[in-house]
């Protein structure tokens, strides 16, 4: 183990831990941005490196060279060494500076720190989106991650649970891979991470744990990727019979692949945009999830809880339970503000998960206008969602000087299949 138990954590304040990430933050932040163009200059993987470095000299009371070597045989990565001979090269000054820094203080931030955290409203951001998946899916005995970045999930999974759960997934970019690796050595945790694409991989398999996925938004799948090789879901044909490139520069192929995989009794959440839940593009997709039964729950997430993005999220919930009901939940003003962003709270959390498990039983401290709940929370049958909708056309003609409604009740092109829960 490179550092301590995850849960010395525990004995310290949310404020105290912010406090650690931004004391340490603020060392790099000379070398973080670019005073014209506002973007990082030292990457987030060469911020966690050298923060590992100084710790694990203080912890172990190494000398710079020695630390180099300890890291590189805990983290089973020989190229490290390479990247810690660059970062002198590149950056000579940057280490004696991290020297006043105590080693909670580093560890905390090797941990918890994001890519880019430059005001103490951006902390809370991601990782409450994160903790709300920790919490929908407790008491889970593993965890798998589709492109777990730099691991927060993972990371919160550890953290939040009383019983660790086994966690483990699959990240295409190695710079994201190392750090997470990093992460999980420094807390002594036997992670399962696999550096490599999960389109091509064929390992690639959460064996039927919860998974979580939030997809990439402007990563479009490349020809080899979305063609029949990879993608072996039953809705599959779907994306090979469609002309619209839309359909496969979306998020729908990433969500397909991972339920590729998973097992009766897993559960897949996928962070996808509100487009997914409600655009005509779509609504073929929609339509087979819910003849299938995959479609558990649907929740309309507020705007700028995602780091980077200032709309609305739907967080979908997967499971191959033959479902015939889906429970669609409005969370959009379930969140705590702290400008100029927005992030949920311990109790905005618990809400949502209460809403997930109990439906309209529950009443919490949220309201006691059971009007107010029934607009929260709904539970659609599938039948109902498959039924195409009648449109209601007026027409207007004069009869005696008087105006007559006359209603003529059509059908349209077919069932819109609309999940967004507003």
């Amino acid at each position: 183990m490179l550092g301590y138990s995850i849960g010395m954590l525990k004995e310290f304040s949310e404020d105290v831990l912010e406090k650690f990430v931004g004391k340490v933050a603020s060392v790099f932040e000379y070398y973080y941005y670019d005073s014209d163009d506002d973007l990082p200059l030292i990457p987030f993987k060469d911020s966690i490196l050298f923060a590992t470095l100084m710790f694990t000299m203080k912890r172990h009371r190494l000398t710079e060279s020695e630390a180099e070597d300890y890291i590189a045989k805990e983290v089973k990565l020989p190229s490290i060494k390479k990247d810690y001979i660059d970062l002198r090269q590149y950056y000579p000054n940057v280490l004696p500076p991290l020297e006043p820094c105590k080693t909670e203080e580093l560890f905390a931030y090797i941990l918890l720190a994001e890519p880019i955290i430059r005001s103490k409203s951006e902390y809370n951001v991601g990782r409450s989106i994160n903790r709300l998946f920790v919490e929908l899916l407790r008491g889970q005995e593993s965890v798998y991650d589709w492109g777990f970045a730099q691991g927060q999930f993972l990371i919160q999974s550890l953290l939040k649970n009383s019983s660790k759960p086994q966690v483990s997934g699959i990240e295409v970019k190695e710079s994201n891979y190392v750090v997470t690796k990093i992460r999980m050595c420094m807390v002594g945790e036997a992670a399962d991470l696999q550096l490599g694409n999960l389109f091509i991989e064929k390992q690639a398999n959460s064996e039927g744990a919860a998974a979580v996925i939030c997809p990439p938004r402007k990563n479009p799948l490349t020809e080899i990727q979305y063609r029949g090789y990879y993608l072996q879901s039953s809705l599959a044909e779907l994306f090979y019979s469609s002309s619209d490139r839309a359909m496969h520069n979306g998020e729908w192929p990433y969500v397909l692949k991972a339920l590729d995989s998973l097992q009766p009794g897993g559960k897949l959440m996928a962070l996808t945009s509100t487009e997914a839940a409600s655009d005509k593009l779509y609504r073929a997709i929609r339509r087979k999830l819910l003849e299938e039964g995959l479609v558990e729950s649907v929740i309309l997430l507020s705007n700028r809880l995602i780091p980077g993005n200032k709309k609305a999220a739907i967080l979908w919930i997967f499971s191959k339970k033959d479902n015939r009901y889906v429970r669609m939940i409005n969370a959009g003003e379930i969140r705590t503000k702290r400008e100029p962003v927005y992030y949920l709270s311990d109790e905005n959390i618990k809400q949502i998960a209460d809403l997930y498990r109990y439906g309209e039983k529950y009443t919490g401290t949220m309201t006691d206008d059971e009007t107010v709940i029934e607009d929260i929370v709904r539970d659609v049958a599938v039948e109902d969602l498959l039924k195409a909708p009648m449109s209601h056309r007026r027409h207007h003609r004069f009869d005696d000087e008087e105006i007559v409604n006359v209603w003529n009740l059509g059908r349209d092109e077919g069932p819109q299949c609309d999940l967004a829960p507003d």
